[in-house]
């Protein structure tokens, strides 16, 4: 590496680091804490306020269909699901104001991952169904956190043919083959 090169690196560095502790930076990380924090705290008073009628309500669920023999741990995630539709809106009106949303939108993609994968290990009995399920997850998660799932989205959705009135996409054919594994899945639950 000669002299010049270890200077624009230097120079590269002393850069990021006026950045990072830029006071524009440090207030909007501390912005998205605080608007993290405060939709937990909410999702958790939602819950408290809602529990007799979501228990209520998860009881006649199960009632109803008792063969699908739903765990008593579902209960659980409601908190969750709670916070993750207050940060998703919280990244919107952030979005809306100009404002920098990618910490809040990490904690949305996060809590949502996080839902998945607990129902969907909750709810499956199927082993490689609940693996997959996951992995799915987790790769719209990633992509996601990249900024890359609607180029991907788009991107299946161009890989189609039209055959008379049909359009079928690489995009529809995924989700319809989720969709079918979900549906199978559902069915494939033991009454053991």
């Amino acid at each position: 590496m000669d002299l010049l090169d270890i200077v624009r690196v230097s120079d590269w560095a002393q850069r990021l680091r006026d950045l990072a502790v830029s006071r524009e930076v440090l207030e909007a990380l501390i912005f998205q804490l605080v608007v993290i924090i405060a939709a937990f705290l909410l999702a958790l008073g939602f819950r408290a306020a809602t529990r007799s009628w979501s228990d209520r309500l998860s009881q006649r669920f199960a009632a109803q269909f008792r063969s699908l023999r739903i765990p008593a741990e579902l209960h659980g995630l409601a908190t969750f699901c709670y916070a993750w539709l207050l940060l998703a809106i919280a990244e919107r009106g952030i979005a809306e104001f100009g404002g920098e949303r990618r910490l809040v939108g990490i904690a949305a993609s996060l809590t949502g991952l996080w839902i998945v994968l607990r129902a969907s290990a909750l709810l499956l009995r199927d082993a490689f169904l609940a693996r997959a399920v996951a992995t799915v997850a987790w790769v719209v998660f990633a992509l996601d956190i990249l900024g890359l799932l609607a180029p991907t989205e788009t991107a299946l959705d161009d890989l189609a043919i039209t055959i008379g009135t049909l359009r079928l996409s690489v995009l529809l054919v995924l989700k319809g083959h989720l969709l079918s594994q979900s549906c199978c899945g559902s069915r494939m639950v033991s009454p053991a």
